[in-house]
């Protein structure tokens, strides 16, 4: 009676069982799959994010230093900002100003270049730098000769 039994019983049943626990580990691994591009994804949006605010700073700076009057702007390095830069989220950030005169240029032209270092994820050094070029936009005294011409014509 026993082997009617057994031999009665269908042969693809214990097969469910083993479809349904491959379905189930296809499913995880595309789960495990998708949740690690999407942390990778939030990384990169975070990298982002540094650079922005790094990006703004500088140009922040670049502004400041533009809005300055021109004896302001004396040439030195390793200077301070002038501005006041929401750089909080920059881990261990160092900002740097740079004024020179330009010296193939005319007078009463600078160069002025701002930098931001910082330590980004995975302890990553970062830096970025803006470089302008900032005229002298005020009267500018008279050379010799417009003096003479000057004199000469009163």
């Amino acid at each position: 009676m026993l082997m009617n039994k057994r031999n009665s019983l269908p042969l693809n049943s214990g097969f469910s069982l083993v479809e349904l626990t491959c379905a189930l580990a296809v499913v995880s691994i595309g789960f495990g799959g998708v949740f690690h591009i999407y942390l990778h994804g939030l990384e990169k949006m975070r990298a982002v994010d540094e650079y922005e605010m790094a990006l703004c700073a500088l140009n922040n700076e670049i502004e400041t230093l533009r809005a300055q009057p021109w004896d302001t702007l004396t040439p030195g390095e390793a200077l301070s900002f002038r501005s006041t830069p929401l750089i909080d989220g920059l881990h261990l950030a160092e900002t740097q100003v740079t004024i020179q005169d330009v010296p193939e240029g005319p007078p009463g032209l600078r160069q002025a270049t701002v930098q931001i270092r910082w330590i980004g994820e995975y302890g990553r050094h970062i830096e970025k730098t803006l470089t302008t070029l900032i005229a002298r936009t005020d009267s500018t005294p008279p050379t010799k000769q417009r003096q003479e011409t000057a004199n000469g014509l009163q």
